[in-house]
Parts: C-alpha cells; structure tokens; sequence
C-alpha cells in the first residue's frame, strides 16, 4: 500500500543510515589555512564519555549563556580571596581539558587525541574556532563558509535580480557546494 501526501504525490525516500551520518560531518578551514571534518557532538550526549572530574563543567556549559568560560568569568571578582582563587584556579584547568576533550571528539579527520591537542602542537587558532563552531557559539569558518548548508533562499532576491533560473542550475549546485560544509545533495 503506498502513501500519498494531500496534493497526490509520495512522500520522500527515507535517507539511508550511512548517508545521514555523513551528513553529519562538516568540512571547514581553519585560521592557519588547514582543513579538517569534524562531527558537532552535542554535549549533553557526550557528558557520559566526559571524565567525572568534568561534568561540573560541562553542566555549566549547557546552563550558563556563555557557556563554563563565562560563568568561570564571573568568579573572577572573588580572586583576591586565597581559597576562592584555588579553586577558580582548579576550575579553570578543567575548562582547559573540557575543551580539549570537546575539540579531540568533533574532529573526524584528522583524528587527533586530546593528548595531541594538549601538546601545543595543534594550532590554538584553529583549536579556538573548532571549539567555538563545537559549542554552537561560531556559525562560520575562517574561510566565511556557513557551518552546516547556506540557505538558497538568501540568494533569491540576487537570482530575481538578474533574471536567473534556480531549478536545476549547475552554477547555484556548486555555490551552495562552496558555500555549505555540509555536502547535501542535489538542491
């Protein structure tokens, strides 16, 4: 028996599986120039793979606008107190690691450990934006490339414009290829 929507055709194929998942996977250019893939994990899903000493931080995270950075901010004022600076001290270095973690488990490839990360050896701008665009904070590379697809419909106005043709455009498929980091198929 097949289904039919209200104006008399059929719904949609179901993506398959392995196609979502690639979906899933955004490639974006970094500061320094450098490519990379990367998986934007959401952070409540990661919290039980997050080392214990760090749910307190990624709880700040997901409760606080402006994230753990912001809410470890405002205990600044309270520095001058030696205990209250401990432990804002103590804090502040498991931010230091949270991150980390959080930028090791979004980046597909290359595959990088929160070792290699740590090391100093990974660009800290390009960890810098990683993080930002992993916290949902940043919406674009440093190429100016939209973090997930660049909405077509922003482009109507230039096509109305110049009296172009949308439907099926080989030109529109590969600006929506250069301009999106995720690959979504034929628009």
């Amino acid at each position: 028996m097949s289904t039919t929507t209200k104006n008399g055709s059929s719904p949609p194929d179901v993506t398959p599986a392995d196609v979502w998942r690639q979906k899933a996977i955004h490639t974006v250019t970094g500061h320094t120039g450098a490519v990379a893939r990367i998986r934007i994990p959401g952070i409540a899903t990661l919290l039980p793979e997050l080392p214990e000493h760090l749910a307190s931080i990624a709880l700040l995270d997901l409760a606080v606008p402006g994230g753990a950075a912001a809410a470890l901010r405002e205990m600044l004022d309270d520095v001058l107190d030696d205990t209250k600076r401990a432990k804002l001290i103590e804090e502040t270095n498991k931010l230091s690691e949270y991150e980390r973690r959080l930028v090791a488990a979004a980046l597909v490839e290359p595959e990088l450990t929160y070792e290699e990360i740590s090391s100093g050896e990974f660009p800290e701008d390009d960890f810098a934006m990683i993080l930002e665009i992993v916290q949902r904070r940043r919406a674009y590379d440093a190429r100016g490339v939209r973090i997930g697809v660049e909405p077509l419909d922003r482009w109507e106005a230039f096509h109305r414009e110049h009296g172009l043709d949308e439907e099926g455009c080989e030109h529109c498929q590969r600006l929506a290829d250069e301009f999106s980091s995720v690959h979504v198929g034929a628009v």
